[in-house]
């Protein structure tokens, strides 16, 4: 209604009503709020107007953040789950961030997701329709997975039960990785590409190349399956760890540095090697187990250093260790048995894969408490110090006497 409204306010220590002023509401000064009273009040110049205005001022901030509280305590109380997110409708404020229960239902996936402030996309889009570790809400809100040091595969929608197809998300769970390596000042500061306990198939193969990136995979165990997923790492200081490698691809790492690890992993029937290190030195295999591949392990080109320990290469179906054009190859504590030709093959072959590399004859390989048996071709028991190679294409070896025999045992 128009009219003259007194503005007054009462002195809490004086207890005294204080005049300030008369305010015209009509057409054209339509003041129906406090503040709004409080503004049309002219000149505010009194500085108790002021003050009072401004408190005022915050209370508005305060209530706005008081109502954005309140939706996150709704959605904690709620729990969320990431899909529910991705189909909520609810308003959140800018840099909001909630942690999701699970991603489908509660005690798997779970995430901590923030709102980036990207608006007006495509409403309710997972993680692997976007292809990354983001997704929209269902207005169209853009949310960002918070890494804490680790990218759960789980958390971008993977189930990792071995029925559904994970290729989706599995391929947004890399590409993540690989964003947050780009972005990181130093590669050692990035997250870790974690994959829980779980059974991740890709039903028509997947190969993770991670092209210039300093790439660091974790599971927890061999219980961390991938199922026809296969890595390439082109960059030092890569590595993979606690997880297993099978179904019927090609191979099943690809090793292009050096210093790069694999660490008690399990890999299965590669239908051409277990792990290839095609362009590579001083790789590490330890506590791992590569089990009915074609060919267990390849080391070809110019490979120098490689390190084999503790480890099982058994039941290959051409051969366990086939080791090309290069030298110092460190064998300690491991099982070679049971593969079909040969245990272990250190030949020179002019005719290698990769027909621009050097060619060199193989130098200083050392064995140290290896069982190598039950092999194709010619068995060798429990070796300890390959000493030197001959010009005659044998291996001096010694134990408790001088026994030698000829390369491609």
């Amino acid at each position: 209604q128009y009219g003259l409204i007194l503005v007054e306010y009462k002195d809490k220590n004086t207890q005294q009503f204080k005049n300030l002023g008369v305010v015209t509401v009509n057409q054209d000064s339509t003041a129906t709020t406090l503040p709004e009273l409080l503004n049309a009040v002219v000149p505010p110049t009194d500085a108790q107007l002021l003050e009072f205005q401004a408190i005022l001022a915050d209370c508005v901030t305060a209530q706005l953040a008081a109502e954005t509280a309140a939706s996150i305590s709704e959605a904690f109380a709620n729990q969320l789950t990431t899909t529910e997110l991705i189909a909520s409708t609810s308003f959140y404020a800018a840099d909001v961030v909630l942690l999701t229960s699970g991603f489908t239902v509660s005690g798997a996936g779970s995430g901590s997701w923030k709102q980036t402030g990207i608006t007006a996309q495509t409403p309710s889009q997972s993680p692997a329709q976007l292809g990354d570790a983001l997704l929209n809400d269902g207005n169209g809100n853009q949310w960002a997975l918070i890494s804490n040091g680790k990218i759960n595969l789980k958390s971008l929608g993977a189930v990792g039960d071995g029925v559904n197809d994970d290729t989706l998300a599995i391929q947004a769970w890399w590409n993540a990785v690989l964003s947050a390596l780009e972005l990181s000042e130093k590669q050692t500061d990035a997250p870790t590409a974690y994959a829980p306990s779980g059974n991740y198939l890709s039903s028509t193969g997947l190969i993770l190349d991670a092209n210039k990136y300093q790439v660091q995979i974790e599971g927890d165990g061999w219980g961390s399956a991938f199922n026809k997923v296969d890595f390439i790492f082109n960059q030092p200081f890569c590595e993979i760890r606690n997880a297993a490698l099978y179904g019927a691809t090609s191979t099943g790492i690809e090793v292009n540095a050096y210093d790069c690890l694999i660490f008690n992993v399990y890999i299965r029937e590669k239908t051409t090697y277990g792990a290839w290190f095609r362009d590579a030195a001083q790789s590490f295999i330890q506590n791992s187990f590569i089990h009915r591949c074609a060919i267990g392990l390849y080391y070809a080109g110019n490979p120098q250093g490689h390190s084999l320990s503790n480890s099982k290469v058994k039941a290959c179906t051409d051969g366990g260790i086939l080791f090309e054009n290069g030298g110092e190859l460190k064998l300690t504590n491991n099982f070679i048995m049971g593969n079909a030709n040969y245990g272990i093959k250190i030949a020179n072959n002019a005719a290698a894969p990769d027909p621009g590399a050097l060619q060199p004859i193989p130098i200083e390989s050392y064995f140290d408490n290896n069982t190598i048996t039950q092999n194709g071709g010619s068995q060798v028991y429990n070796i300890a110090g390959v000493a030197s190679y001959d010009s005659g294409n044998k291996i001096q070896v010694t134990l408790t006497g001088d026994h030698e025999f000829p390369v491609g045992f």
